[in-house]
């Protein structure tokens, strides 16, 4: 049996998944001065994860905000964990219309522009920095 090779596109995410964290950790530091669930303070955004509600395999929600937190590392466990916990806390935290708006979304199935992206998270990060 013949493996499967690395698809070619793999290596176009990973500066994005980057650009995007970064955002998402930063914004947590700006609002909330450590992690969004436990309120636990950090000292640098790099204290934190980015955290997904819908999978990173989802690309029509992968870099989007209200999709993710910035979390430490036991919440971001215990979250993904606790499926329902992590529903209601996203509930709370975006509100349920948000909440059902980001699970249409992740149902799309049009092309996702990866350059499009960039640029947007490209611009956002550096307004943030």
């Amino acid at each position: 049996m013949q493996r499967t090779p690395i698809k070619k596109h793999l290596p176009k995410l990973k500066p994005l998944d980057d650009i995007f964290s970064e955002c998402v950790r930063r914004l947590a530091m700006e609002n909330m001065g450590g992690c969004e669930y436990c309120g636990t303070k950090k000292t640098d955004w790099k204290e934190l994860q980015c955290s997904h509600y819908v999978g990173r395999r989802n690309r029509h929600v992968r870099w989007t905000f209200n999709n993710c937190a910035g979390l430490c590392g036991g919440c971001h466990m215990y979250l993904d964990a606790n499926p329902y916990i992590h529903t209601e806390w996203m509930k709370k935290r975006i509100g349920s219309d948000n909440l059902d708006q980001l699970v249409r979304q992740s149902q799309m199935t049009n092309k996702v522009n990866l350059d499009t992206v960039k640029e947007n998270l490209t611009r956002y990060l550096e307004a943030l920095i």
